[in-house]
């Protein structure tokens, strides 16, 4: 199963696909290829999930021989790592292995892009995690209208971070659906829907690729009747507005775990909601040194029962062979698995407690 890391998914780039002439000149000649009597369809993505949904709608459409992608639309390469360069992103370099045309406006309101889109006569757009906003025009473009693969159980969390806040939530059902794209963020009439149980453990990294896939196969297997204009908008659910719910933007700061705000089961919601990013941190003082030290944890588990005071150690923390926990809110317990002290990398709790030679920690507020 497809794994995210943050420098994949979040800035959308992936290694630099040497000696192809300018792609952007290649899309705009797209509207002369022959698709042999198949629909023209027009893929708009950005990360990896997103090229994983290509190459799924590529090969059915190979498979069903009813749809052929004649161009690919993606964010503009961004600068990367410490030097800087320009890297396309997942969804560019995927298109350039397969051959297919790609254009990189910076706006898909760009009137040259929009010019380009028109000449290259789409009968059918889809967009997954693209991350730019579609205009009127872009909209009108395409007669059979614009799908898109959204990872929430829409009306629920529209907009940037569907799947950090529905696992941040607890939410015990989670999935994705394919709908119709309007002007507005994620309100379109939903063609699809897939629930699927949450369990619990997995962080965003995993279950964001989970369902694009899901999303992917759901959509491909209606493709084919949307395009031969068997199903269409009319028979597409429209949402309930009264229902809906925001998935606003991640702030970095949501990354600090104040443990004696939460109870333990947010904190590890918390903290495999934000896996992929912004990832989530405890300040703590390590007994016999001076000041506070960033604490990364990647991964914790919620302790039956609750806080015994007349343990060994003292404060809101404690240490021994088993690893660490920590109390937070209404004397609940989070044992920490996998942590990552300043300047190391990623390890099991067991370890870092070794490291520490028997002494022990508390948890602190940022001075």
């Amino acid at each position: 199963m497809l794994k995210l890391s943050k420098d994949e998914d979040m800035a959308a780039v992936t290694d630099l696909l040497m000696g192809r002439k300018g792609s952007n000149e290649e899309a705009k000649t797209a509207s002369t290829a022959s698709t042999e009597g198949r629909k023209r369809v027009v893929f708009l993505g950005t990360p990896e999930v997103a090229a994983t949904a290509l190459l799924q709608i590529h090969s059915e459409g190979i498979k069903q021989n009813k749809w052929e992608v004649v161009a690919c639309v993606t964010q503009p390469p961004r600068p990367f790592g410490r030097k800087r360069t320009l890297r396309p992103s997942p969804v560019h370099t995927t298109s350039d292995s397969l051959s297919i045309p790609v254009l990189t406006p910076e706006k898909a309101t760009d009137k040259d892009f929009l010019d380009d889109l028109a000449r290259i006569k789409p009968d059918l757009c889809i967009t997954a995690a693209y991350g730019c906003y579609l205009p009127k025009r872009f909209l009108s473009t395409p007669p059979l209208g614009t799908l898109n693969i959204h990872p929430s159980l829409l009306p629920l969390y529209r907009g940037a971070s569907p799947v950090q806040r529905s696992l941040e939530n607890g939410d015990p059902k989670i999935g994705v659906s394919v709908l119709y794209t309007v002007k507005a963020m994620d309100a379109g009439p939903v063609l699809r829907r897939v629930e699927v149980e949450d369990d619990g453990e997995k962080g965003t990294s995993v279950v964001l690729g989970e369902l694009f896939e899901i999303g992917t196969e759901a959509l491909t297997g209606v493709m084919g009747d949307v395009l031969e204009g068997k199903v269409g908008w009319e028979d597409a659910e429209t949402q309930r507005e009264e229902e809906a719910t925001k998935a606003a933007m991640i702030d970095v700061g949501e990354g600090e775990i104040k443990v004696w705000d939460v109870e333990a089961r947010e904190a590890k919601d918390r903290i495999r909601a934000f896996d992929v990013w912004p990832g989530c941190h405890i300040w703590v003082r390590i007994e016999g040194e001076e000041g506070e030290r960033k604490l990364k944890i990647g991964k914790g588990r919620v302790l039956e029962g609750k806080w015994a005071e007349g343990e060994d150690g003292a404060g809101n923390a404690k240490v021994g062979k088993w690893g660490a926990k920590v109390r937070c809110k209404g004397d609940t317990v989070l044992e920490l698995l996998r942590v990552q002290p300043e300047g190391k990398k990623m390890m099991d709790a067991k370890s870092w407690v070794n490291g520490l030679g028997g002494r022990g920690f508390e948890v602190v507020e940022k001075k």
